[in-house]
């Protein structure tokens, strides 16, 4: 689990690297050049998604027929692929208006988000502690 939350956070680095590059040799042709409003509309999303995961998460965590196991590492996938839209969408925000101010801060927010769910064993101990 930590391996795949690791690479999560790494790709975070990597989008907003790629961000950078594109921005610098201004090679893309953005279909919506300087529609700030499409940034502010998807970073609402964003932040949405990154509390659904927690939401989902505790959810599958709650209970089901799995073993606790089993549930605690898909409610940990899970949240970490909910964790990494906004950076994917920070990206495709990019791409389209060629605004860096509006991907930056869904970079951020997958970052905090993949953060808040990294895997920790004491919290992991005691859930299953309660179970």
């Amino acid at each position: 689990m930590t391996i795949l939350a690791v690479a999560l956070l790494v790709s975070v680095g990597v989008n907003c690297a790629v961000v950078e590059t594109l921005a610098r040799l201004g090679t893309v042709r953005h279909p919506f050049p300087g529609q700030a409003w499409l940034g502010h509309l998807v970073l609402a999303v964003g932040v949405g998604v990154v509390i659904a995961a927690g939401v989902v998460r505790r959810s599958l965590l709650a209970g089901g027929p799995a073993d606790a196991g089993v549930r605690l590492q898909m409610a940990s996938i899970i949240s970490f692929a909910l964790a990494e839209i906004p950076a994917v969408a920070g990206l495709m925000v990019f791409v389209l208006t060629g605004a860096r101010e509006a991907a930056y801060p869904l970079f951020v927010v997958s970052f905090a988000g993949l953060l808040l769910y990294f895997p920790r064993w004491g919290q992991w101990e005691e859930w299953a502690r309660a179970r």
